[in-house]
């Protein structure tokens, strides 16, 4: 018993001397304080009082640590707050409109070491507010990110089980949507513990560049409590200016709101084939397919006709796609109940009623869905769940403000809250996949054309992605296909299908998207707002050359399914004709596509949407009128040869330039550009889309562009730019750039044997892209030869960077590694460093074998940067220090025979290596130091 009593008092005292030391200090503090303002007549220095409360920062960061120190062990990172009381007292003073002003307080970074920030509360509903436990807002400054986050929020659980919040931003990025960071985390402000809180991204430009998008436009539509106009209607899709802008593209007015204004009036037209077709030029289906699958998985509603949409506008790609912002996915109103189960048809808002009306949408939806289950995507995400929840339950035992909104509750409560959490989840995603993976029932019969058709009917919410026809005999001529059915109003569509057919023997494969009836309920109280009824399509066969022949018999007919199972069709004596009564457009045509032949000259004018495939002949001459513009968006075939080159130049010796010349999306995959000339070109900008280079390849895969001029661009940024594309560039030529030759953005890429001569700022300019660069001659450049920037991956082998500005910058968490390279005469030769704050550290470069001689500067790095060498020639030598890494192996002078006669890769660079880097590092030679002869 006396040695209970005396190991009691070890362990009692030191709490009760740390907590008498902290409540010392703290009274001393508010003794020095009142006696401050009594001195100073009832008013407040602010300057001294922050000078005060800052010098007491670190003796109570150090009071916090000790104080955390006694609480159990938990398994969340720890996020640390410090806030002043005049904060705290500022931020409580008149809710809700205090707690919207940002005060100053400390961050404790992941070194431990508080950093000033500015706090506010965030939310517009009062249990964000109103209780113990706050959500909260934090700004960083722009040089000491958190996380990689300038600003991020701390979200007070508002459901029962806590984590759902959290699981519905993980679930976004199982659909690959844009969408911010998310965590959960212990909260201590001051050393008090907080409780668990969802440590949320802010939305911001940030969040479009680590999903690789481009900067762009987001516009926000939030019209709730503060925000409503009294007596004026609150739907968004209704009003333009119900919307505003919380990121902005800087190459548009920033007051510039046309594709919102587009959207709104496009989404005010009725019902119809029109609209669908409008609404896919304004829209991603592919990304709002996703959406779609994501929200019906979580059953999430809070994307309505008044709030939480938040749309990202890509200029490049001329589409909106939505991010994900505050989606309460799995919220109680939302879950099953007895008389009503899952949704597999979200439908809250004016968008998804109109979207869902368009065939295109329901496909990108169910092959969403379908990769989602056949992944194991269902058994990721309750892992996911069973994880998280294990990794919060230590931190329940101690939360202070354990909560339902502002319905308190006890550990126990939450514990039960997560296993019917937990049951739910799983009931939701049992239940949509056998809604959307159950079998499809086919059923065929005869058509009305006799021999020459088969009416089928497709039911079932499982769609088919194909149909396969066998036919009774191999027929001797090509056939072609038209696709019947009935519209909304009982009128017959036709669409020509034949581009989609294809034959082998006797069967005939056509790959066509054909989907039941998904149509509204009649019933205005059921729960279920869309019904599932047969769709009925009549396919006719007929000869191509268009003669009358006999084609024949249909013996099977069966389908495919998303991931390409086998559907098996069922002969049935009759098939009633049947109107689809709710979708607008069903099919599209599918001819067999034209291919445009061009030759000899060709005048152009104005802007040019060319949709078919076309073929550049040898010796075609393009005449190009001011501002004249060609945007291809199928395949194109420019064959020129170096004896009669393909010619894109001014009409006119003096003209103003003319436009672009462009390939734009997926139509125009794997389309090929030899020997062809560009002079004179510019670019083209509209109120939706933007062209900022003669030659611009915009969101187009497997591009080979070889023995190409591109010579003297006018007016906008770059001579060439690629974006959202992979490309190949080989042997070609860029000189008498404006600005930048060849921009690359978002975009894998090869430039082999090509040579970049007096252009006017980058000869090459690269932003967040894979790029190997090779066998390059670099000379002029009025800026870099090669920048490196914004989070780049670059191998560059066998280069000479000659008489530019600076040879090589690598900037904004890029890596850029240079094997057998020359670098000459440059003002710099390679320079790393950090230029946008956004991306948290600066450049690392890693240099092999290379020669620099007669550089101004031989090679530099800021704070935030690092260079490697490696068996290198400098000259000037270049001395080590903390950002300028040399090893034994690299020598002063000039000498060309590596110190080594292998290949040696550095650890840091080798550890972030590249597979699309392979066939670089292959082509190097570690028995020499420096680029081979380049022309």
């Amino acid at each position: 018993m006396n040695f209970a009593w005396r190991w009691s008092l070890v362990v009692t005292l030191p709490i009760f001397a740390i907590f008498g030391l902290w409540l010392f200090r703290t009274t001393t503090k508010y003794v020095d304080l009142g006696l401050r303002y009594n001195s100073l007549n009832n008013e407040v220095n602010l300057a001294e009082l922050a000078e005060f409360e800052a010098a007491n920062l670190q003796r109570d960061l150090k009071l916090g640590l000790q104080m955390k120190s006694l609480q159990p062990q938990r398994n969340l990172r720890i996020v640390e707050l410090y806030l002043p009381d005049s904060s705290e007292t500022a931020l409580n003073s008149d809710l809700p409109y205090s707690g919207k002003k940002y005060v100053p307080g400390a961050l404790v970074s992941m070194e431990g070491e508080a950093h000033e920030v500015k706090v506010r509360y965030r939310g517009d509903h009062y249990w964000h507010w109103a209780a113990a436990k706050k959500s909260l807002r934090v700004k960083t400054k722009k040089n000491q990110l958190y996380r990689g986050m300038r600003s991020f929020n701390l979200v007070a659980p508002k459901l029962p089980e806590q984590i759902s919040g959290y699981l519905s931003y993980f679930l976004a990025r199982q659909f690959e949507l844009i969408a911010p960071e998310a965590e959960m985390v212990d909260l201590y402000v001051n050393g008090s513990y907080r409780g668990i809180h969802l440590m949320l991204e802010q939305l911001e430009e940030m969040v479009l560049r680590n999903h690789r998008r481009m900067p762009g436009d987001i516009y926000a539509a939030d019209i709730v409590r503060d925000d409503r106009y009294r007596d004026l209607p609150s739907a968004v899709f209704n009003n333009a200016g119900m919307w505003e802008k919380i990121a902005i593209n800087n190459h548009f007015e920033e007051d510039a709101a046309v594709p919102i204004e587009m959207l709104t009036r496009v989404l005010a037209m009725p019902s119809s084939v029109e609209r669908s077709r409008a609404l896919r030029e304004l829209v991603n289906m592919d990304a709002f397919g996703r959406f779609s699958a994501y929200r019906a998985i979580c059953q999430s509603e809070h994307f309505d006709n008044v709030h939480n949409w938040r749309l990202y506008y890509d200029p490049w790609k001329n589409r909106f796609e939505p991010i994900v912002w505050d989606p309460l996915g799995w919220a109680i109103p939302w879950r099953p109940t007895p008389d009503r189960p899952a949704r597999p048809d979200i439908l809250s808002s004016l968008l998804d009623k109109a979207l869902i009306q368009d065939h295109a949408f329901i496909e990108a939806r169910q092959r969403a869905v379908e990769d989602f289950f056949a992944r194991g995507g269902d058994r990721e995400l309750l892992n996911e769940l069973d994880r998280v929840t294990a990794q919060v339950k230590p931190s329940l035992l101690s939360d202070p403000g354990l909560a339902e909104k502002l319905n308190v509750m006890t550990p126990r409560e939450v514990k039960r809250a997560s296993k019917i959490f937990r049951h739910f989840v799983k009931l939701i995603l049992d239940q949509l996949r056998d809604d959307f993976m159950r079998d499809t029932v086919l059923g065929f019969t005869q058509g009305a054309k006799g021999a020459h058709s088969v009416r089928i009917s497709v039911d079932g919410r499982r769609p088919l992605f194909g149909v396969r026809i066998a036919l009774e005999s191999m027929p001797d001529f090509p056939l072609g296909a038209r696709l019947r059915f009935q519209d909304a109003y009982g009128a017959l569509q036709v669409r020509d299908v034949s581009g989609a057919l294809s034959m082998s023997g006797s069967e005939l494969k056509l790959d066509q998207f054909l989907s039941a009836q998904l149509t509204e309920n009649p019933d205005s109280d059921a729960k279920i707002p869309i019904i599932v009824a047969p769709g009925v399509y009549e396919i006719e066969l007929f000869a191509q050359d268009g003669e009358s022949r006999a084609v024949p018999k249909v013996r099977s007919v069966s389908g495919e399914d998303a991931l390409g199972g086998f559907v098996r069709g069922r002969a049935v004596d009759t098939i009633a004709p049947a109107a689809f009564g709710y979708a607008a457009l069903i099919a599209d045509d599918q001819p067999v596509r034209s291919v445009q032949v061009w030759e000899g000259t060709r005048v152009c004018s104005g802007v040019e949407h060319v949709m078919d495939d076309v073929i550049l002949q040898p010796g075609l001459t393009l005449l190009m009128e001011p501002g004249a513009s060609l945007i291809f968006e199928g395949h194109v075939h420019a064959e020129g040869t170096p004896a009669a080159p393909i010619l894109i130049h001014p009409k006119e010796p003096d003209q103003a330039p003319w436009g672009t010349f462009a390939l734009r999306g997926s139509g125009a995959n794997r389309s090929q550009l030899r020997h062809v000339r560009f002079v004179g070109g510019s670019g083209l900008k509209t109120p939706l889309a933007e062209y900022s280079a003669m030659f611009s390849i915009h969101n187009v895969d497997d591009v080979q562009v070889t023995s190409c001029i591109f010579r003297n661009s006018y007016i906008v940024d770059d001579m060439v730019h690629a974006v959202y594309s992979t490309i190949a560039f080989e042997g070609c030529g860029f000189s008498g750039a404006l600005a930048d030759a060849l921009d690359i953005d978002i975009t894998e890429a090869t430039v082999t044997n090509c040579s970049f001569v007096d252009n006017g700022n980058d000869s090459l300019d690269l932003m967040t892209s894979n790029v190997v660069v090779e066998g390059v001659f670099i000379a002029r450049s009025g800026d870099k030869g090669i920048s490196v920037g914004e989070d780049t991956r670059c191998m560059v082998v066998n280069t000479a960077i000659r008489a530019c500005v600076i040879g090589v910058q690598i900037k904004d968490r890029s890596k850029a590694t240079l094997y057998n390279c020359d670098l000459e005469n440059n003002q710099q030769g390679v320079d790393a460093y950090r230029k946008n704050w956004r991306y948290g550290s600066g450049g690392f470069g890693f240099l092999y074998k290379t020669v620099l001689t007669g550089n101004g500067t031989t090679l530099s790095a800021d704070k935030h940067s690092v260079i490697r060498a490696h068996d290198c020639a400098l000259d000037p030598w270049v001395e080590r220090s903390k950002t300028i890494l040399m090893d034994k192996s690299n020598e002063a002078g000039t000498d060309r025979t590596a110190k080594f006669q292998f290949l040696v890769r550095l650890p840091e660079e080798d550890g972030e290596s590249n597979p699309d880097f392979e066939s670089a590092w292959r082509s190097v030679d570690p028995t020499v130091r420096g680029a081979k002869p380049i022309q």
